[in-house]
């Protein structure tokens, strides 16, 4: 009996400790990135359009060049799961204040960013680029 207990102690404490290690770390966001694929609403979005670096700072995206410069500020729930991140163009071509909702995830030097581009539409609950926008980006050597 005493053995159960404890091993099912130790279970119940080794899950705590994988689901902590799992747990998104908005520090490791911060940086330069680069595309490494993308889609939208099922279409693959093609390489030309995925050139050019995304920095990222603790609450600001901006990526783009020139006339085709684009800003959001954003916030991150960390304890959501996968990671809630909510966005808001504040510049941009297209003119500033549209928001989306999506999730996020960092693995090693590689993110992902899927949001709902409708704006009041429900936030994606998984990784997918069928009926949402999937981005996959790497860390900038």
């Amino acid at each position: 009996m005493r053995t159960t207990l404890t091993l099912g102690l130790a279970m119940a404490l080794g899950a705590l400790v994988a689901a902590d290690e799992k747990k998104f770390d908005a520090a490791k966001v911060e940086g330069t990135w680069e595309f490494k694929s993308g889609e939208k609403n099922g279409t693959k979005v093609e390489a030309d359009a995925l050139k050019g670096k995304v920095k990222i700072t603790k609450d600001m995206i901006a990526m783009g060049d020139g006339d085709m410069h684009f800003e959001f500020k954003y916030t991150v729930d960390a304890k959501a799961s996968p990671a809630a991140i909510d966005m808001e163009m504040t510049k941009s071509p297209f003119g500033a204040g549209a928001k989306a909702k999506g999730i996020i995830e960092v693995d090693g030097d590689e993110l992902k960013l899927c949001y709902n581009p409708t704006e009041g539409g429900d936030r994606p609950t998984k990784f997918d680029g069928a009926k949402a926008h999937l981005f996959v980006l790497k860390k900038a050597k």
